[in-house]
């Protein structure tokens, strides 16, 4: 008891060291030293249990995400982050069950283990958040919005290339002064940057504690969050008639999503729909989330460890559905893609995460 004690005074202690800083606007390499040594302090120790679920989600899941959720984040920039713990041994079940309604022929199912910790974004990208790395590295492009889609300051990024979001996880990771994620060459010796990000070879350093976006099976397993139905929250209504629709009542999922049914025309501010089991918003709907992988419709067979697609391609991997889509579009194992120049009609925006220092 003693020791419990011990830790959460310590972690006031913190917190309020925290406030005082973003009290002075510092949001450079401070915030993210801090994380570091909160993630590192205070979660290292959390129960080392093997023992899952009937989601197949991590026992100490609930815990360490309300440490994170109390406002610790890694960059002022970035907004909350939450704590999201690797999947144990068992691994969950990526793709989709044969039964589930307008499932894709690319789906599926198969068992992935994932060894990494992460921190999520709590929302996607926003707009404000551009503006704001843009203002302090300046190299950053111009926001790439298509503005007829969304314009709000608080609506998340749309009308962005994979390569302009690799430039941007590149960025924030130095303003937060943390190791980069992404590089031209497979030593990882030359980091991508405002010179070199449309040039063509491209490397991710997944053990990097920088920004980067997620593999596809990270991107799954948060959305879903533990469970194994086509979304997150459980919608009575969709069946093979109302799965393509854009006129269906399907009234859990609108609480949930931005999809076509919610007659939008466009993004709508980003963290307005509820948020999935595990305190992430708008992982269905409102736009199409980038992913690191290219896209191949073969799924790997049997169980796998860190899967991280194809080593090349043509497409790179969306998630989550969009405005623009159907229902169908926004099941947590659908999956898209897209030409990484591509810039989705104002449908295609992205979160990041970030590698935690330390595993289960």
């Amino acid at each position: 008891m003693k020791r419990i004690m011990k830790r959460r005074l310590i972690l006031v202690l913190l917190v309020f060291v925290l406030f005082l800083m973003h009290g002075r606007n510092q949001t450079t390499s401070g915030d993210g030293a801090l994380l570091e040594f909160i993630n590192s302090f205070f979660f290292s120790n959390l129960p080392n249990s093997h023992a899952m679920g009937a989601s197949g989600v991590h026992p100490s899941a609930a815990k360490s995400r309300v440490l994170i959720d109390e406002g610790l984040t890694a960059s002022g920039i970035a907004g909350r982050l939450l704590f999201i713990p690797a999947t144990g041994p068992d691994g969950y079940h990526q793709g989709s069950p044969e039964d589930e309604p307008c499932r894709g022929f690319d789906e599926r199912q198969f068992r992935h283990v994932l060894t990494r910790n992460m921190a999520v974004m709590e929302t996607e990208v926003t707009r404000q958040m551009w503006a704001d790395l843009k203002h302090q590295q300046p190299t950053l492009p111009d926001d790439p919005t298509y503005l007829l889609r969304g314009a709000g300051a608080t609506n998340p990024i749309q009308h962005a290339t994979w390569y302009e979001v690799v430039l941007f996880a590149n960025l924030l990771s130095i303003q937060g002064g943390l190791p980069q994620c992404y590089f031209t060459t497979q030593s990882k010796t030359h980091p991508i940057d405002a010179n070199n990000y449309q040039d063509g070879a491209y490397y991710c350093d997944f053990s990097a504690l920088g920004y980067r976006l997620p593999a596809e099976g990270e991107w799954e397993y948060v959305a879903r969050a533990g469970t194994m139905t086509p979304f997150w929250a459980k919608e009575d209504g969709y069946n093979p008639l109302s799965c393509s629709s854009c006129a269906g009542r399907l009234p859990a999922l609108r609480t949930a999503a931005i999809f076509c049914n919610s007659d939008s025309g466009g993004t709508r501010p980003a963290g307005t729909t509820s948020p999935n089991p595990w305190n992430i918003k708008d992982v269905s709907g409102n736009v199409e989330e980038w992913c690191w992988d290219w896209y191949r419709a073969e799924y790997p067979k049997g169980a796998v460890t860190d899967y991280h697609g194809p080593s090349n391609g043509i497409y790179r991997v969306t998630r989550g559905g969009s405005w623009l889509w159907s229902a169908r579009a926004c099941r947590s194992a659908s999956r898209m893609s897209a030409r990484p120049s591509n810039r989705g009609s104002g449908s295609i925006g992205f979160r990041l995460v970030r590698t935690l220092p330390y595993s289960k």
